[in-house]
């Protein structure tokens, strides 16, 4: 899998790192984790960092609920990767995996 900084010019569709209405944006978040191999280490520093900012409960929107500090620029699909990147955190550890073994 590449590492694609940016596929192609998004205009004013929503979103940080991924827009809604991009279908490309839309696949990548879809693949699930491994849509997270797309972003180069700054987009992913990015995305964590957005993940800590974040206090999202879900992405289901019957779910989601808006907190003071949720980032009004955030797309659904930001909102779905944030959930895949804590899912990889929580996963890894949990299951006592140790930096070393990562690297």
């Amino acid at each position: 899998m590449g590492r694609i900084v940016s596929h192609v010019y998004h205009g004013d569709l929503r979103g940080i790192l991924f827009r809604e209405g991009c279908e490309e944006c839309e696949a990548r978040v879809n693949e699930g984790i491994y849509g997270l191999f797309h972003l180069d280490f700054e987009n992913l520093v990015k995305l964590a960092r957005l993940a800590t900012e974040q206090k999202l409960v879900s992405t289901d929107e019957r779910k989601s609920r808006r907190l003071p500090t949720e980032n009004p620029d955030l797309s659904y699909l930001d909102k779905k990767a944030i959930e895949y990147l804590r899912a990889a955190g929580r996963l890894t550890f949990r299951s006592g995996i140790s930096q070393e073994v990562c690297e």
